[in-house]
Parts: structure tokens; sequence; C-alpha cells
């Protein structure tokens, strides 16, 4: 049985740094994400009403597949996201000085108040 509030947990490894920008790739056999992710800032483009840090795109052979912003928490290396018009709730911590990229994948599950849910996760 599923439990939606169990998170999949899929870690990443920084490869490649330029400035703000990283490449990071995949350390688990499976994953639902691509092998590979780019970390961006934002450039201030954006349109949504609670404002991206950062914003995550999947790195395929052919092209950057968009995925989600990374909006912050009071924790200065937690932020969470949503993914595919926020049916998927998702929770991004950075370990080691960015080295390393822990994605906390909540499939099917939207929270009511991500933000709240994201912060309540944290001090588990």
């Amino acid at each position: 049985m599923y439990i939606k509030n169990i998170p999949e947990v899929y870690t990443y490894r920084r490869y490649a740094s330029n400035g703000s920008t990283s490449i990071y790739h995949s350390q688990d056999k499976f994953s639902v994400f691509d092998d590979q992710l780019k970390i961006a800032p934002d450039l201030g483009r954006s349109k949504a009403k609670d404002k991206p840090i950062f914003w995550m795109n999947q790195i395929d052979e052919m092209s950057f597949k968009p995925t989600t912003g990374l909006k912050k928490t009071s924790s200065p290396r937690w932020f969470y996201g949503d993914q595919k018009r926020k049916k998927d709730h998702l929770i991004f911590e950075f370990r080691e000085d960015k080295e390393y990229l822990i994605i906390h994948f909540f499939k099917g599950f939207k929270p009511i108040s991500p933000k709240l849910f994201t912060e309540k996760f944290i001090r588990l």
C-alpha cells in the first residue's frame, strides 16, 4: 500500500559548477527525474506568485526540461517546490556546502499549505 506522506528520496551529487549554476548527477539506480539536473538562480522572469530562488531543470540528451522552482524556507539549505501542476510536492535539501542535493518526492501529494508542510517536515 502506498502512503502519500512518505516520500521517495533521491540523492544527487554536484559534478560541475559555473558560478551560481550547478549540474548534479544521480547517485541512485532509479529516479523519477533524469540522471542530470541543473540548478540555476532565478533571473527574475518568473510570473509566479511565490517567487522561486532557484530553478531545477532536468537534462536529457537533447534539451533542458523545466521542472520546478525552488522556493525558500526559514532554513537556508532547505527549499520546496512542486511539479505536474502542483500534483506532486518536492522538498530539496542541500548538504555539505551544496555538494549533495537530496530530493524528497511526495508523489500525488498536494499539501494545503506547501510552505507550512515543508517547515514541519524540516523539524522532524
